[in-house]
């Protein structure tokens, strides 16, 4: 009898799994986010250079496709070497609707080419619409005050770098994390 009934609930997963149809679309849009006081910059210096270490809060207004319009947030941890301006950025990028409800989210990766330029990737789900994959590009303005960008358009770089080591945790960072997880 169990058997049966494993044989007939896979049966019908299968059968409603074919009946979903298959989808891919072109998305983007484009954001401007500003940093909240919860982000916190520190300098340690390494072999090559100065390095800049910030865990970041940007909130602000995403507007495009009505999947990925709204208000945006992104948190990140940043690490850029102040002397060549190369450095990486990971972190979490949700966008909510008028009313605060999730409307996307997604994992953040990017490598920065130069002082305040991120060309990235995005992975995620946008909610009752499927994956999101995305290309990213963002810049901060000159006195760091703005963070522009777009996801799914724009002229990314090829950029790659090497990195190794790392700054130690100070106080603070240890506490956030512990708050994060």
């Amino acid at each position: 009898m169990l058997v049966t009934l494993v044989a007939l609930a896979a049966t019908g997963l299968a059968v409603a799994h074919e009946r979903q149809s298959t989808k891919t679309e072109a998305v983007a849009a484009t954001f401007t986010a500003a940093p909240t006081e919860r982000t916190k910059t520190r300098q340690c210096t390494g072999a090559d250079g100065t390095y800049s270490v910030t865990r970041g809060v940007y909130e602000g207004t995403a507007t495009g496709d009505p999947r990925l319009t709204g208000k945006i947030t992104i948190r990140t941890k940043t690490v850029v070497n102040l002397t060549n301006g190369y450095g990486w950025t990971q972190g979490h990028v949700a966008l909510r609707d008028a009313d605060g409800r999730l409307k996307a989210k997604a994992h953040l990766i990017a490598v920065h080419s130069q002082r305040g330029v991120l060309n990235g990737f995005l992975n995620g789900r946008v909610k009752g619409a499927g994956h999101l994959l995305a290309n990213f590009s963002a810049a901060f303005n000159a006195t760091g005050t703005s963070l522009t960008g777009e996801l799914g358009s724009g002229a990314a770089q090829n950029t790659a770098i090497v990195t190794s080591g790392g700054c130690p945790k100070d106080d603070d960072e240890k506490g956030e994390r512990k708050k994060d997880d």
